[in-house]
């Protein structure tokens, strides 16, 4: 299986050296992070995620599972949650997984 997470804090020319431009299935550029997500079932449900908005990105690379949703997706779902209630928003998602 060719699964990876992996991230730097940094802009995408600081990924981009570090990484030694691996192919990712997806690449989110934060304020501060960028992240990059390999996993052939990304946006299955139940498996990694990853969502960019206004509002900030999340990348969930694993298993997730977000109480009673199946769309949007967990990342979305863990964005605005830890938007709402801090870290504390962590609290319910389940499953075996890391976060960014």
């Amino acid at each position: 299986m060719n699964k990876e997470l992996f991230g730097v804090f940094g802009d995408r020319a600081a990924f981009d050296e570090l990484s030694g431009r691996r192919p990712f299935d997806a690449v989110l550029e934060g304020s501060t992070i960028t992240v990059g997500v390999r996993d052939p079932d990304l946006g299955v449900a139940g498996r990694s995620a990853v969502h960019e908005s206004d509002d900030g990105i999340c990348a969930i690379w694993g298993e997730a599972l977000p109480p009673d949703v199946v769309d949007p997706g967990a990342a979305e779902w863990l964005l605005d949650r830890v938007a709402q209630a801090g870290l504390d928003g962590l609290d319910l998602l389940n499953g075996s997984y890391l976060a960014v």
